[in-house]
């Protein structure tokens, strides 16, 4: 995580990224029966992961763009990656 390097996206694109991570909250929470220690895990990241952009997004001054730390890249696209490979599988369903 130290070394992922921070990246700059439009404020819209930030709020594509919250979308897509809140959508992997809801597709957790339908597995908490089925796996609850898997689902619980993806649910803290990706609470961590929504935290992490929308408090870069706060900082925003207007139309400018936000620049995304590496460590909140880092549990986005973690998440994201889990949720697809559960998506692929099977696992889950949407």
């Amino acid at each position: 995580m130290a070394e992922a390097e921070p990246v700059t996206i439009t404020v819209p694109d930030a709020g594509r990224v919250i979308a897509a991570l809140g959508m992997v909250c809801k597709l957790a929470t339908g597995q908490i029966e089925k796996d609850p220690a898997d689902a619980a895990g993806l649910l803290i990241d990706a609470a961590d992961a929504i935290v992490g952009v929308g408090a870069e997004i706060r900082t925003d001054k207007g139309d400018e763009p936000v620049t995304i730390s590496g460590r909140t890249l880092v549990y986005s696209r973690s998440v994201l990656a889990r949720a697809i490979g559960r998506l692929t599988t099977g696992i889950w369903e949407c």
